[in-house]
């Protein structure tokens, strides 16, 4: 996305862009905020120019001035070939711009480091404890909740094909699976898959596939026992003591139903770990890449709302395709 003449408002930008450029995007609220007036980009006044090789998100969330179906490497080839013809081939200097951003992605991530309580397992801690001990060509896949949308806001990839999801489908289950299959492709790198305890109940007998295959994935099970991500939405929207039908508790007793991942691991033939704190977790995603084994780590996570959830920057609306009545 580009625009112009941004002024930071709490923990998002407004802008005053005269054209947005949208680029392979359906607009989706875990990576591009929201263009709802008075939020992020208000459209309109800002027109916005959207180029998807698919015909059918031109338009679908927000009003588009100008819809191209293109690739978007040919598409972006073809612009920068035209803006440096009106140019006169005069080269532009970037650095000032490079070094905006640079300043704002550090800015984020301390943002969210401020967030993060001593002892305390957070989701967005663990993703940050796994992106200081992954190497740049590891592998890491997210398919569903909270560990899909926070991994899109604050998992750094650093080389194409590194960052594996199921995206708009947010497909429950798909993150065992989809690291066996990426570890078969990719021998050579690590891959490490992150699912929630909802996620990776759906597949769970998947690890039996692992252990027979002998695929040394590692899978971080981030367990919050519930439906979390509903949850949250559900606070946000309708009240904080609104949240229904969405923690994993034991009938009789009110008590968290947990599982014991490790322990499910090891029977279907794999490794195991648990963690339960911030300094346990580094340590123990090591010995797992250097197991030569499919492991799972199992991490306990704080589950208050506190702990539970990113920032979200700008307003998450969900928005409503415009072909709905």
């Amino acid at each position: 996305h580009t625009g112009a003449n941004g002024t930071h408002v709490g923990n998002h930008m407004t802008r005053t862009a005269d054209v947005l450029l949208a680029v392979g995007t359906r607009f989706a609220e875990q990576t591009s905020s929201s263009y709802v007036p008075g939020q992020s980009f208000s459209v309109p006044p800002t027109r916005i120019v959207h180029i998807d090789i698919d015909p059918y998100e031109i338009g679908k969330n927000y009003p588009t001035e100008v819809g191209i179906v293109a690739d978007a490497g040919s598409a972006l080839r073809d612009l920068v070939a035209a803006v440096s013809e009106r140019l006169g081939g005069a080269a532009r200097d970037d650095a000032a711009y490079r070094a905006e951003v640079a300043a704002r992605k550090q800015e984020w991530r301390d943002a969210l480091r401020a967030r993060w309580v001593d002892g305390h397992l957070s989701l967005s801690r663990a993703l940050h404890t796994a992106r200081d001990v992954l190497p740049r060509e590891a592998i890491t896949i997210a398919s569903a909740g909270h560990p899909q949308i926070q991994w899109f806001q604050e998992f750094l990839a650093y080389e194409p094909r590194t960052a594996l999801t199921s995206g708009g489908y947010s497909t429950m289950g798909w993150s065992i699976p989809a690291a066996i299959g990426a570890k078969l492709a990719q021998p050579d790198r690590p891959v490490v898959a992150f699912a929630g305890d909802g996620d990776t109940l759906m597949t769970v007998q998947e690890l039996a596939l692992a252990a027979e295959l002998g695929v040394p994935i590692v899978i971080l099970v981030l367990d919050n026992t519930g439906w979390v991500s509903i949850r949250d939405f559900q606070r946000g929207m309708f009240g904080e003591d609104r949240a229904f039908s969405v923690d994993f508790r034991r009938r009789r007793s009110g008590e968290l139903a947990r599982v014991d991942f490790a322990q499910v691991a090891r029977g279907l033939g794999c490794e195991a770990a648990s963690v339960q704190t911030a300094d346990e977790l580094a340590p123990a995603l090591r010995r797992a890449l250097g197991s030569g084994a499919p492991t799972v780590i199992h991490c306990t996570l704080a589950r208050e709302p506190e702990h539970s959830a990113g920032i979200n920057a700008g307003h998450w609306d969900l928005p409503k395709p415009a072909y709905l009545p």
